[in-house]
C-alpha cells in the first residue's frame, strides 16, 4: 500500500487560505496538521471524511488549539499518547512566547500504516531542555517495539543529541540537503526583525518496516514549511 502523507504545522489561523491552497493542490491521502483550532477543521479539510483531533491547548477565546490527522479511509485503532505523563485531560492555556503545549501524539492505523502526528515539547531559541530530554525518553518507551511513521513540528534541531535519541531509533527521512523547515519569510521571527536561522524541526521520522520516498518541503505555506 502506498499513500501520500501531508504534515504542515499552521500557526493557527494566521495562514489558512495558503493552507488551504496548499492541501487541494498536493491532494494528500493524509493530511497531517499542527497547530489547528478545532473550529477551522471543516473549512481545511473539506475533502476528507475521517478526522481525528487532539487538543494540545487552549486559546483565550477557550477555542481548543491542536493537531489532527485526516484521510480518505477509515482510521483504526486510535489511540492518544502524552509523552509528559500527565493527566491526560489536562489542557493548558496556550501562550506563544512560551510555548506550553502538551507533547501529545495521535496515533492511528489507516490503510495498514501505523501513523503518529504530534507537536513536541517546545524549547527557547531552539536549545535543549531537560524537560524535552525526558519526554523523548517517555516518548520512545511508549512507542517500544511498534513499527510506526512519525511526522510533526518536533521543535528538537536536526544533529542535536536530543535529535540523535530518536535518530538511533527511527530514520530521519528529510532530505539531507534540506537545511531548515522554518519558512523565514513567513516566520514571526522576521517580522520581529531577528537574525535569520535555518533549522530543521520538522520531520518524517520511520521504523524499519516502512519506506518512506520523494519527501519534498514545500515553502509558503506557513511558518513552517509544509512536508
Amino acid at each position: 500500500m502506498s499513500l501520500k502523507l501531508v504534515s504542515v504545522n499552521i500557526e493557527g489561523q494566521k495562514h489558512l487560505g495558503k493552507v488551504r491552497e496548499f492541501l487541494v493542490r498536493e491532494d494528500g491521502d493524509i493530511v497531517c496538521l499542527m497547530e489547528v483550532r478545532k473550529s477551522d477543521l471543516t473549512v481545511l479539510l473539506v475533502e476528507y471524511p475521517h478526522v481525528l483531533f487532539t487538543p494540545n491547548s487552549r486559546m483565550s477565546d477557550g477555542e481548543l488549539l491542536g493537531l489532527c490527522v485526516a484521510s480518505r479511509a477509515p482510521q483504526l485503532a486510535p489511540r492518544v499518547l502524552c509523552a509528559d505523563n500527565l493527566d491526560p485531560t489536562f489542557i493548558p492555556d496556550y501562550r506563544a512566547d512560551v510555548g506550553v503545549h502538551r507533547p501529545v501524539v495521535q496515533l492511528a492505523t489507516i490503510e495498514g500504516i501505523r501513523l503518529g502526528v504530534t507537536h513536541f515539547t517546545w524549547t527557547p531559541m531552539m536549545s535543549e531542555t531537560e524537560k524535552q530530554k525526558e519526554h523523548v525518553a517517555n516518548l520512545l518507551v511508549k512507542l517500544a517495539g511498534e513499527e510506526v511513521v512519525l511526522v510533526g513540528d518536533f521543535n528538537i534541531p536536526r544533529g542535536n543529541s536530543t535529535y540523535q535519541k530518536l535518530a538511533d531509533v527511527y530514520r530521519d527521512n528529510i532530505p539531507p540537503e534540506v537545511k531548515s523547515t522554518i519558512d523565514w519569510e513567513l516566520h514571526r521571527a522576521k517580522r520581529e526583525g531577528r537574525e535569520k536561522f535555518e533549522v530543521v524541526v520538522d520531520y518524517v521520522w520511520s521504523t524499519p518496516g516502512y519506506r518512506v520516498q520523494n519527501v519534498r518541503v514545500v515553502s509558503g505555506v506557513s511558518d513552517h514549511c509544509a512536508v
